[in-house]
């Protein structure tokens, strides 16, 4: 699952990214809406539309997170960040944009 449908930020549109860069740079995990243990999926229980983040990226550091702002940066894609100090509301995330979580940092 490296090829994924993500929002470009600039113009709205849905694009095919290649994730090989991001997954190979980042230490944390990767969760997408429907794993049982993703934030996502206890919001949407029972939601068969894909409204919200395609992916979040549990980081393990600093550099996971700077990764992630890098990655989006470079294929201007929409992406949130949040910690466990967000709301559920954060935890929705950009339509069809990647979310980074923060919430798992070692420091």
């Amino acid at each position: 699952m490296l090829d994924i449908r993500l929002r470009r930020a600039s113009d709205q549109r849905l694009v095919t990214v290649n994730l090989a860069a991001l997954a190979m740079e980042v230490r944390g995990e990767f969760r997408y809406p429907g794993d049982s243990g993703s934030p996502e999926h206890k919001q949407s229980a029972g939601v068969k539309e894909n409204v919200g983040p395609v992916l979040t990226v549990v980081c393990k550091d600093l550099a996971d997170a700077m990764g992630c702002l890098e990655f989006a940066s470079r294929n201007d894609l929409l992406v949130v960040m949040h910690n466990s100090q967000d709301g559920e509301q954060a935890w929705r995330g950009p339509d069809r944009g990647i979310v980074v979580d923060l919430s798992h940092l070692d420091g």
